[in-house]
């Protein structure tokens, strides 16, 4: 699985007390080695915008 081309997707898991939802996202310090590029802006937006994705 790549991350990259599955980030932000939701997969459903058997677990003991039922199915377990996983989100699939880029590791926050991935995100933040990029500070000072010009890809920081779209990596930081996505992993927030997976990390709102989760609470839901």
């Amino acid at each position: 699985m790549r991350v990259t081309a599955e980030r932000g997707e939701v997969l459903t898991r058997p677990a003991r007390d039922g199915d377990l939802r996983v989100l699939l996202t880029t590791h926050p310090s991935a995100v933040v080695r990029l500070r000072g590029r010009p890809e920081f802006d779209a990596a930081f937006e996505e992993l927030v915008a997976d990390l709102r994705r989760a609470v839901e």
